[in-house]
C-alpha cells in the first residue's frame, strides 16, 4: 500500500474549493460529490492517489483525496475498500495476508486496527522500526523474539511486546489483581527489568535497573503513552548501547 500526488491540469484552476456549491454538476453523475479530491499542497492544485496492489502490482483498491490530505487516515479505508472475487462461490475476499506500507502508516490507531485481523500482521511502532533497522537513531540493535517478555501480576504476557503493547497491559492495570507489571529478559538471571506499578495515591511508579550498567531509576509519572514510549526504548538500550543521557 502506498500513496502518490497528481497535479492538476491547468483547467483545474477555476474550481471550486467546495465542490458542493458548484452549480453545474460533472458528467456522468447526478449530484456533485462533497470531496472531488481536489487540494493545495506544495505543487499547487493536486490530487492524492491511495492505492492498494498484490504482489503482481494488480490493483486492489484505490481511494482519492485532495493533495494535502495524510497518508495515515486513509490505511484503513483503502484496506477495507478491498474486495478480491472468489473463484467459485461465497463472498469476497476483504483481508490479505501481508500488508506492506511505509512508515508514515504506523500510527497507533492502524496497529490497534490490524490486531484482530487472523494474520497477525501489524507495522511496528517508531522505536521499534529504529532498532530493527539499525538506524543511527537507535539506541541498541535488534532483538530475537524471545528475548524479553513482559507479565503482569493477573497472569497475562506478551513475549517480545511492542510500545503499543506496553501502552495497553499498563492501560489493564488496576487495584483488584493486577497492580504491576513487569518487563525482563526470558532467562535465569535476568540482567535487567522494567517494571511499572499502580499506585494507591494515583498515578505509576516505574523502575528502570540494570546490573550490568549500575543502573537504577525510580520515578513516578502518569501518562501511559509516555511510560511506555521510554519503556521502549530503555529496553532498546539494553542489547550493548550506551544509555541515554536522558536517563
Amino acid at each position: 500500500m502506498d500513496a502518490t500526488i497528481s497535479r492538476a491540469h491547468q483547467h483545474a484552476a477555476g474550481a471550486r474549493r467546495d465542490g458542493a456549491a458548484q452549480n453545474e454538476s460533472p458528467g456522468g453523475v447526478e449530484t456533485e460529490p462533497a470531496d472531488h479530491g481536489l487540494g493545495r499542497s506544495r505543487g499547487g492544485l493536486t490530487s492524492k492517489i491511495h492505492l492498494a496492489c498484490e504482489h503482481g502490482q494488480r490493483l486492489l483498491s484505490l481511494v482519492v483525496t485532495a493533495g494535502q490530505r495524510g497518508d495515515s487516515p486513509q490505511f484503513v479505508p483503502v484496506l477495507e475498500a478491498i474486495r478480491v472475487p472468489r473463484p467459485g462461490a461465497g463472498r469476497p475476499r476483504c483481508r490479505p495476508d501481508r500488508v506492506r506500507a511505509d512508515k508514515a502508516c504506523c500510527s497507533r490507531a492502524n496497529r490497534v486496527y490490524l490486531r484482530p485481523w487472523p494474520t497477525g500482521c501489524e507495522p511496528r511502532s517508531r522505536p521499534a522500526m529504529l532498532v530493527a533497522t539499525g538506524s543511527p537513531e537507535s539506541w541498541g540493535k535488534s532483538m530475537p523474539a524471545s528475548y524479553y517478555r513482559a507479565d503482569g501480576e493477573n497472569g497475562n504476557g506478551i513475549d517480545d511486546p511492542s510500545e503499543d503493547a506496553l501502552f495497553m497491559m499498563f492501560g489493564e492495570l488496576n487495584h483488584i489483581d493486577n497492580t504491576f507489571v513487569v518487563i525482563q529478559p526470558d532467562a535465569d538471571d535476568p540482567a535487567w527489568f522494567a517494571s511499572v506499578s499502580l499506585l494507591d495515591e494515583g498515578g505509576y511508579e516505574v523502575e528502570l535497573r540494570d546490573v550490568r550498567h549500575r543502573e537504577h531509576e525510580l520515578t513516578t509519572q502518569s501518562d501511559i503513552s509516555r511510560i511506555a514510549k521510554d519503556v521502549t526504548i530503555w529496553m532498546a538500550a539494553r542489547n550493548g548501547a550506551k544509555p541515554s543521557a536522558d536517563f
